[in-house]
């Protein structure tokens, strides 16, 4: 967060950005990361703007180059990242780059009416971007189109909001070259967002464990409530009513499959592990009678020693008794 970048004032782009197109299986909101710059772009031709916004494949910047570029520009633009469209089959995926790939011009207007339909917007993910927090460490103005931004940006506190139609990019500009306004903006967003330990890997973890914690006590709770319940994700496709959807028919027909497989499975490497373990103490058992076989013929050896070399001594004694004295 110590980073030397150049003063707002040295910077010599006035807005900057980079994006790529998403596909039209994506939804409309994905759209808005490639039309806010080719809108934004030919507005700012009217006022003498100097920018660098491009949404090309061979425009893409990567690595330390990439915030070279971030720290040379005055402001950036930004939307929040998500989808309107979720493809739960991967049906829709499918169909539409088909159709696309044998309708290279075709629209993603039509596109969408065609594929997507009113599924298009029922479920909407809205998050905030790596890059929000990129441009705020890099202390870069952010001209972003309104949103929520998962709660760590707030318009003009941390951005100077943009209209989706760009009806007020009269004032937008009117930020960008107004340095003490842009200048107090930047340094909120850094000391607010840049700064801020709720954006740390160490508090995601934190939420991601509560989340965990959380929906396993939640799954717990209901299963002991229902009697006959037996399985978890079945219990959370049941109570939920996800089987009347898109999304639980893709649960129960590809989803739950593989999860009683991994049951089975599991259950069968139970199984191999205790015939491992009986084999094991067969083993030891086995083990343990030829150590004490072992120690028997040891004995038997000594015995048998014993009694050989008693016998010839006793010979021995026995001779010289019985011989002639002086011989």
């Amino acid at each position: 967060m110590t980073m030397d970048v150049p003063n707002y004032s040295e910077r010599p782009l006035d807005v900057s950005y980079r994006a790529r197109k998403a596909p039209p299986w994506y939804g409309y909101f994905a759209e808005e990361k490639w039309r806010i710059a080719d809108r934004f772009a030919a507005d700012a031709a009217q006022y003498n703007l100097v920018c660098d916004i491009d949404t090309s494949e061979t425009s893409r910047i990567y690595g330390g180059s990439w915030v070279d570029f971030i720290a040379s520009s005055k402001a950036v633009l930004g939307t929040e990242s998500g989808v309107s469209f979720i493809d739960f089959t991967g049906d829709a995926q499918i169909q539409v780059e088909r159709f696309c790939a044998e309708n290279p011009d075709v629209s993603h207007e039509v596109v969408r009416q065609k594929f997507l339909g009113d599924d298009d917007g029922k479920i909407v993910i809205r998050v905030v971007s790596p890059r929000i927090f990129e441009a705020a460490a890099l202390r870069t103005l952010m001209i972003l189109y309104e949103g929520d931004y998962s709660g760590a940006v707030k318009p003009w506190d941390h951005y100077v909001p943009l209209s989706r139609d760009h009806s007020n990019m009269a004032e937008v500009v009117s930020v960008i070259r107004n340095p003490s306004k842009a200048q107090s903006i930047i340094d909120r967003a850094f000391h607010e967002v840049a700064l801020s330990p709720a954006w740390t890997f160490k508090r995601m973890v934190e939420r991601f464990d509560k989340v965990v914690v959380d929906e396993a006590q939640r799954v717990e709770l209901a299963r002991n409530a229902i009697p006959g319940a037996l399985d978890p994700l079945e219990l959370a496709i049941s109570t939920r009513g996800l089987e009347l959807t898109a999304r639980g028919r893709y649960l129960e027909e590809h989803v739950l499959p593989v999860y009683n497989k991994l049951i089975e499975d599991h259950q069968g490497l139970a199984n191999a592990y205790e015939r491992l373990a009986t084999d094991h103490q067969r083993l030891a058992t086995d083990c343990q009678r030829l150590a004490m076989d072992q120690q028997s013929l040891a004995n038997m050896s000594i015995k048998r020693f014993a009694y050989t070399w008693l016998r010839r001594t006793l010979g021995s004694v026995k001779r010289k008794l019985t011989s002639p004295l002086g011989n």
